[in-house]
């Protein structure tokens, strides 16, 4: 996040070094252009494997490495910051990246194959910095002190996988939380639209 933005805590938003609030649709927007910015790192790391600059053990490990950051950097924005992650907020993070360090030693593997093309393995590789929208998602949920909610955009749960754009705008009310999953500036597959009729809003009780 800019580095003059200022987290309060008491309603749970950032503010500019005027003390005006950021708006949802600017934070969200700041979601998606940082990992939207990783991409040239990770697309010139599949051309680098391609053309043989690398070999797959020194893409796999650069690769974790960007995944880490897109994880940690999506979440700390979320969340409020660094100094707002508590030892549940990194373990949050460590268990979505165990997750994704799984699945990239399985596509490693199909790689070492030669079971993808150099456009298969770029776009595949993409998506991972993409699913790191989930990240953003559940911090943003857990700074309100929530319990999990049923998805998260990007988690992979929708036919969009890590590709969605959507968000959810959460409000809090007595006894409890309104969540709205709200479309976001992109083309949406049929599960988004779904969830944006049936969450409209999803009321979760505070526990």
């Amino acid at each position: 996040m800019p580095d003059l933005w200022t987290w309060d805590d008491n309603v749970k938003r950032y503010r500019d070094p005027t003390g005006k609030f950021i708006s949802a649709k600017n934070l969200i927007s700041l979601r998606d252009e940082f990992l939207a910015n990783r991409m040239t790192i990770v697309n010139s790391l599949a051309d680098d494997l391609a053309t043989g600059k690398i070999n797959i053990q020194q893409w796999t490990l650069s690769m974790r490495q960007e995944i880490k950051t897109a994880y940690m950097v999506e979440y700390e924005l979320g969340i409020g910051g660094r100094n707002m992650m508590t030892f549940a907020d990194f373990g949050s993070v460590g268990g979505q990246l165990s997750n994704q360090y799984r699945y990239l030693n399985n596509f490693a593997e199909e790689i070492a194959k030669g079971n993808l093309s150099p456009a298969q393995i770029q776009m595949r590789s993409r998506m991972y910095i993409d699913s790191a929208t989930q990240s953003f998602e559940r911090a943003r949920s857990a700074s309100m002190g929530m319990p999990q909610l049923p998805a998260y955009p990007g988690d992979g749960q929708t036919v969009c996988r890590s590709n969605c754009k959507c968000n959810w705008k959460i409000e809090e009310v007595e006894f409890g939380w309104n969540c709205y999953w709200k479309l976001g500036i992109a083309e949406h597959c049929d599960d988004c639209v779904t969830n944006s009729e049936i969450w409209n809003p999803l009321f979760v009780m505070r526990q």
